[in-house]
C-alpha cells in the first residue's frame, strides 16, 4: 500500500506531505483544487512522461517521494529481489524533474531508469482515469480481461500456444535456410557432378604426377643413363691394367691404418674410408638392377607424356598446381553431392516436426476457445449481476467470441465485449453503445468479478464518477467500497454519495495568497467529514438542513460499509 506521499515544487504545489491508511481513501475539494495533481504526481513516481510545465514556476526542479509498504504482497518474476529493501519491507521511490525536461529516478535510494520504475508501477498500481476507460473499448484488452479470470486455464494454455509458435518459428527458420541451401546447391549440382566424373574418369592416384615427370626424365635421358652406368661399372669392377675404385680404398684403409697407429687424428678418416668400401659394394649391386630398369617398352614415353597433359589439363581447368588438389576437389565435391542428399532429408524432417506442431497448435487453440466459451458465460452472467446493482439493470453485456483465420499466441478467436441498452434491443460492441457514465460503471463491475485475480494492491480512480448520480452513485460506492477490501483504493471524486462510503476523507484546498497560489491537504475528522460532505451536495449554501443530511449520509453508509 502506499503509505507517504511528498510532492516539492510541483504544478501549484509547494510541499506537500500526505500519509495514507489501507482500504478505502477519497479526495475531494473544489474544482481546480488540485486533486487531479496529485494523481498526476503519482503517475509520474511510477514512470509517467515528463512535462517540464510541471514544475512550479518558482523552482529550478520538482521533487516525487513515495514510500510504499510491501508486507503480504505478492511480488511477481522476483522484481524486487535486488533492491535491497529496508527494514519492514518498505519500498521508496523518488523522481526529480528538471526544468530543462530531464530527470533523474531513485529506488530505495539507488538511482535507476525509468523502466523499472514502469515495471515497479505495473506491479503496484492501476490507474483508472478517462484515458483507462477507454481501453475497456480495445478488443485486445477485453481479451486479457477474460483470459485473467480466476480459476481459468487460459493463460497456461497461452503459456503453451507461445511455446509452440516459437518452435514454429525456429523450424521454419531452419527450414528456410535449408531450402535456400537446397535451391542454391541444385543449381551447382549438374557441375559437381560432371567434375567429379571427369576427374574420376582418370582414376588418379596420390603422387602420380611427381612419378610420371620423374619416369619421363629417365626415359628422355635414358641413353645417357646407361653410357654413365657403363663407366661407373667399370670403375668399380675393373680388372683390366687400371686398378679399380675399391682396390684403391682398401690400399688407402691399410695406409691410414699405420699412420692411426701413430696418431690418433687419422681414426677419423679411416672411418670414412671404411664406410666408403661399404657403399661402393651397395652401389655396385644397385647399378645393375637400375639400368635394368632402363628397358622401357616402345611408346612408354607417348603414354607418359599423354596420362601427363590430361593431369595439365584438369589442373588449368580447375586452376591447381597438383594431382593432390585435385583429389582434395574431388572429395570436395562427393562431401558436396552427399550433403545436398542430406538436406532433402533434412527438409523432409523439418517439414514433418512442422505438421506435428501446427497439429499441436491447433489441438491448443481449440482448447483454449472452449476455455474461452465457457468462461465468457460465467463471466456474462456475474457482470449482468454487477451492472444490475449499478443501477445498469435495463442492459445487457455480453461476450462474443469469433473465429480467426490464424493462429497467433493469443489464440484463434477474437473476443468482443457487447452491450445493449436493454434487454429487447439488439447486442453492439461497446464502442458503439455505451456513455462515459455507462463506460466507468461497466469498468466497475469488471474489475469486481475480476478482483480475485487481480493482486494490483493500489487502485487509483480519476473520473470514475462522470455522467453519473443520485442511486446510481450510491450503487457504484457501493462497489469501491467492496474493492477496498482486496486493494488500497484512491478515489478523487466530486459525488457526496461515494466520499462518503471512505474510510478516510482528505480535503484538496487551493490557497491563495498575493505571492502566489498552493496546495495544502487535510485528513479531515467525522465533523469536518459532515462538512465537506454537505458542500459536496449543496455547494456554498450549508445550513443545518444541509449538515444534516450529509450526517445522514455519512451514518447510512457506515451501516453498510461492509456490505
Amino acid at each position: 500500500m502506499l503509505q507517504e506521499l511528498k510532492i516539492k515544487g510541483f504544478a501549484i504545489i509547494d510541499y506537500l506531505h500526505l500519509q495514507f491508511k489501507p482500504n478505502f481513501q477519497v479526495l475531494t475539494g473544489e474544482t481546480g483544487a488540485g486533486k487531479s495533481i496529485i494523481i498526476d504526481a503519482l503517475n509520474l513516481l511510477f514512470g509517467g512522461k515528463v512535462n517540464s510545465e510541471y514544475i512550479k514556476s518558482t523552482y529550478e526542479r520538482c521533487v516525487i517521494t513515495g514510500i510504499f509498504d510491501l508486507v503480504n504482497l505478492v511480488l511477481p518474476d522476483k522484481l524486487f529481489d535486488d533492491l535491497e529493501l529496508i527494514e519492514d519491507k518498505l519500498l521508496i521511490l523518488e523522481r526529480v524533474l528538471f526544468a530543462d525536461g530531464r530527470s533523474r529516478c531513485w529506488v530505495n535510494g539507488r538511482l535507476a531508469n525509468i523502466h523499472l520504475l514502469k515495471s515497479i508501477g505495473n506491479v503496484l498500481a492501476d490507474f483508472h482515469g478517462q484515458g483507462e476507460q477507454q481501453l475497456l473499448l480495445n478488443t485486445d484488452f477485453q481479451r486479457n480481461l477474460l483470459d485473467y479470470y480466476p480459476g481459468t486455464k487460459s493463460l497456461e494454455i497461452i503459456t503453451e500456444l507461445e511455446t509452440i509458435l516459437s518452435k514454429l518459428k525456429l523450424l521454419q527458420k531452419e527450414k528456410d535456410e535449408l531450402l535456400y541451401f537446397h535451391r542454391k546447391s541444385t543449381d551447382s549440382l549438374e557441375l559437381w557432378q560432371f567434375q567429379l566424373s571427369e576427374i574420376d574418369r582418370l582414376k588418379l592416384k596420390s603422387g602420380e604426377e611427381k612419378e610420371l615427370i620423374a619416369e619421363k626424365i629417365k626415359l628422355v635421358h635414358s641413353e645417357e643413363l646407361n653410357r654413365l652406368i657403363i663407366l661407373l661399372k667399370e670403375h668399380l669392377n675393373s680388372d683390366y691394367h687400371l686398378p679399380n675404385l675399391e682396390s684403391l680404398s682398401q690400399n688407402t684403409i691399410r695406409n691410414l691404418k699405420s699412420l692411426s697407429n701413430i696418431d690418433k687424428k687419422f681414426e677419423t678418416w679411416l672411418s670414412y674410408f671404411s664406410d666408403l668400401i661399404i657403399n661402393l659394394r651397395e652401389l655396385g649391386n644397385f647399378l645393375p638392377n637400375y639400368q635394368d630398369s632402363l628397358d622401357y617398352y616402345p611408346g612408354r614415353l607417348e603414354e607418359i607424356e599423354k596420362r601427363l597433359n590430361e593431369i595439365e589439363i584438369l589442373k588449368k581447368r580447375h586452376k591447381l598446381e597438383s594431382t593432390e588438389e585435385i583429389l582434395s576437389l574431388r572429395d570436395e565435391l562427393n562431401k558436396q553431392i552427399d550433403t545436398l542428399q542430406d538436406v532433402s532429408k533434412d527438409i523432409e524432417k523439418k517439414e514433418s516436426e512442422i505438421n506435428f506442431y501446427l497439429k499441436e497448435l491447433e489441438l491448443k487453440a481449440n482448447h483454449l476457445t472452449e476455455v474461452r466459451m465457457k468462461t465468457a458465460v460465467m463471466v456474462e452472467k456475474k457482470v449482468n449481476k454487477e451492472l444490475k446493482e449499478l443501477n445498469m439493470e435495463e442492459n445487457r453485456f455480453a461476450i462474443k467470441l469469433e473465429r480467426l483465420s490464424d493462429i497467433n499466441s493469443h489464440g484463434q478467436d477474437e473476443i468482443t465485449f457487447l452491450l445493449s441498452p436493454h434487454k429487447s434491443e439488439e447486442l453492439k460492441p461497446l464502442s458503439l453503445t455505451v456513455s462515459g457514465g455507462e463506460l466507468s460503471r461497466v469498468m466497475l463491475a469488471l474489475k469486481t468479478v475480476l478482483k480475485e485475480a487481480d493482486r494490483t494492491p493500489i487502485l487509483i480512480f480519476d473520473e470514475v464518477d462522470m455522467g453519473i448520480g443520485g442511486r446510481t452513485a450510491e450503487a457504484v460506492g457501493k462497489k469501491l467500497k467492496e474493492l477496498s477490501k482486496n486493494h488500497q483504493v484512491l478515489l478523487v471524486t466530486h459525488l457526496p454519495q461515494l466520499a462518503a462510503k471512505a474510510d478516510n476523507h482528505y480535503l484538496i484546498e487551493k490557497v491563495i495568497s498575493a505571492d502566489e497560489i498552493n496546495v495544502q491537504v487535510k485528513m479531515l475528522n467525522e465533523e469536518e467529514r459532515v462538512v465537506e460532505l454537505s458542500r459536496m451536495l449543496v455547494g456554498d449554501s450549508i445550513s443545518p438542513t444541509t449538515l444534516k443530511q450529509a450526517r445522514e449520509l455519512l451514518f447510512s453508509s457506515k451501516q453498510v460499509g461492509t456490505v
